[in-house]
């Protein structure tokens, strides 16, 4: 969501190209309540016109591969992506230990599921708007002003459930005889409950700034759903933006990214050395949690190195329109943020939906519990060889048992 100025045209929406907020506004409350925001073609297009013709990207261009990411790429990969969270969760969540990863990995099922779920919801907006262009446009507004905000506090658990996984990754290769003492499951249920109630807390203000409001449309000669400044928004509008524009971006998207990438790094470094796993003690390795953490760790990896590479654009995308003021919604740049934002969600989708297959390329155990428990077709045989195979060199209290 950008929240420009209510002293001046700016634009305020969630990022995708279907509906953008213009609004001449006043800086009286008494205007606001009387303008509301003005939604339509005319204005966006307006507003366009005065800007100079020099965009990388054409504004034919921008809207097709937005239409196509937005109401093609995203509903399929959020809705596939919901299903392998919630089989994901289900197979975490039957095994009898739980130790830390475990525990991680859960509550990152939680986390991607609620973000994709509500981002569906939102994008079925541009569905519906190839039906009834009205409702399609009201759909999307509405999502706007709270659930925006909810989807988006999901996500930004994911990233600092991602950072944690990392953390405790980097930890445990760098420092393997230490970490199970240090890093208990008790404290990791703690952290993970810790950081949704703290995410969540640092996220609220952003639900006070804006509501919807149902306002007759003169071009249109019917009501539709419009998104209003808040009088808490307006009074506190330079706080806010440099809350959410700085603090949160700081906090919430970029600190994650350069600790993972720079963890992910630190463990491919250390494991292409092969050396702090070597000097584990003989007993470890004879016991199978050596060969256990490696399996581990390369899962780990494979999740963090998969966010890294989805997330990393999104945090450079904030980073410029911050300090680059022509590429924004209403710069010079409009279709190329336009189109960048676009693939940003998609990308961001992506991190939340590919776990499962994650898990079911890099973890034998967790492809052999799912198998199990959802695959009633599967070979016994076959999986009784498997589990043969997986018993070999591992422990009774390995990562899934």
């Amino acid at each position: 969501m950008v929240l420009g100025s209510p002293s001046k045209w700016c634009s305020v929406g969630f990022d995708d190209a279907t509906v953008h907020i213009i609004i001449p506004m006043a800086v009286t409350n008494e205007s606001l309540n009387v303008l509301g925001k003005y939604i339509s073609s005319y204005s966006l297009h307006r507003n366009k016109a005065t800007l100079p013709n020099d965009d990388i990207v054409d504004e034919a261009t921008s809207e097709f591969i937005i239409n196509i990411s937005s109401c093609g790429l995203v509903p399929v990969i959020t809705i596939l992506g919901i299903i392998g969270n919630i089989m994901s969760f289900v197979v975490f969540l039957r095994q009898k230990k739980r130790d830390r990863t475990r525990v991680v990995l859960i509550s990152l099922a939680i986390s991607d599921t609620m973000y994709l779920l509500i981002t569906c919801v939102r994008k079925m907006s541009c569905v519906v708007s190839m039906f009834d262009e009205v409702i399609g446009r009201n759909w999307g507004v509405f999502m706007v002003p709270q659930w925006y905000i909810i989807g988006i506090t999901f996500a930004r658990v994911t990233s600092v459930l991602t950072m944690v996984v990392a953390i405790e990754r980097c930890f445990a290769v760098l420092f393997p005889l230490k970490v199970r003492a240090v890093v208990t499951r008790a404290r990791a249920l703690k952290l993970v409950i810790a950081i949704f109630i703290m995410v969540s807390v640092a996220m609220f203000p952003l639900t006070l700034c804006s509501y919807t409001r149902w306002t007759l449309d003169p071009m249109q000669n019917t009501s539709v759903l419009y998104v209003t400044w808040t009088d808490f928004y307006i009074k506190n509008e330079g706080v806010m933006e440099n809350y959410i524009n700085i603090a949160l971006a700081t906090l919430l998207r970029i600190t994650p990214c350069i600790v993972v990438l720079f963890c992910t790094t630190a463990v491919l470094a250390s494991l292409k050395r092969g050396q702090k796993f070597r000097k584990q003690s003989s007993n470890m390795a004879k016991s199978g949690i050596l060969m256990e953490e490696r399996r581990v760790t390369v899962m780990l990896l494979a999740v963090t190195s998969v966010y890294v590479i989805c997330l990393v654009p999104g945090s450079v995308l904030v980073l410029m329109r911050r300090f680059v003021p022509s590429f924004s919604r209403n710069g010079r740049y409009n279709n190329m943020f336009l189109l960048l934002s676009s693939m940003n969600i998609v990308l961001e989708c992506l991190n939340s939906a590919l776990n499962f297959v994650i898990y079911m390329k890099t973890n034998r155990r967790f492809n052999i519990a799912f198998k199990k428990m959802f695959c009633s077709s599967c070979n016994e045989k076959t999986l009784r060889n498997e589990i043969h195979l997986l018993s070999n060199g591992t422990s009774a209290t390995s990562y899934l048992d």
